[in-house]
């Protein structure tokens, strides 16, 4: 997986050679052991390297599980052969508000909670760039703020933009959400002290 936002969820994945299509389902974590009810089960043909982007049914605030598999449809036939499904994957879009305000000789962050959420982890930077953020800190899942008062261990710049997101996590037996999703949706504020 490579982004996840309120409204838009990226898939990439390697293919199987000899497979044209594939089938995508992405459910509610609570749906995450049999699919019995996925939100997206949809095929598409793709290369041998799978992508996707749905851009509708992916709300923000919420976890979610995916799994995909390839398949082939046998030449002269309709009957599809499928590959086995991959690893399930389970990830969470951003709160659905996240605001920022300077606070004295601090960043003042706020954001909605997220039901299921075991913790939240809070990411900064200086470019709107989602590869330049940095993890700064992660709070209890009880706390929906946090006070910024330094970044890469030293005090925030004067007349300086500071982006900032907020990434909910959750728990799967005893392992955190197994995704690469770091920074969705980042609100921002100038930081002018």
């Amino acid at each position: 997986m490579t982004t996840a936002y309120p409204g838009d969820a990226s898939f990439e994945w390697k293919g199987i050679n000899g497979a044209k299509a594939f089938q995508l389902q992405i459910t509610k974590v609570s749906d995450s052991k049999k699919f019995k009810k996925p939100i997206v089960n949809e095929t598409k043909f793709y290369s041998y390297l799978g992508t996707y982007t749905n851009s509708k049914k992916i709300k923000a605030g919420t976890f979610y599980s995916a799994r995909v598999r390839s398949y082939v449809t046998l030449a002269g036939t309709k009957q599809k052969v499928y590959s086995p499904w991959s690893t399930v994957i389970t990830f969470g879009t951003s709160p659905k508000k996240i605001t920022a305000k300077q606070s004295g000789s601090g960043i003042k962050i706020n954001w909605s909670k997220v039901s299921g959420a075991s913790a939240y982890e809070i990411y900064v930077s200086t470019s709107y760039d989602t590869k330049t953020f940095t993890k700064v800190d992660t709070v209890k899942s009880k706390n929906t703020s946090y006070t910024l008062k330094k970044f890469k261990k030293k005090k925030l710049k004067k007349n300086t933009m500071y982006y900032i997101s907020v990434k909910p996590v959750c728990k799967v037996g005893k392992k955190n959400c197994s995704t690469t999703v770091y920074v969705s949706n980042p609100t921002s504020v100038f930081y002018s002290k």
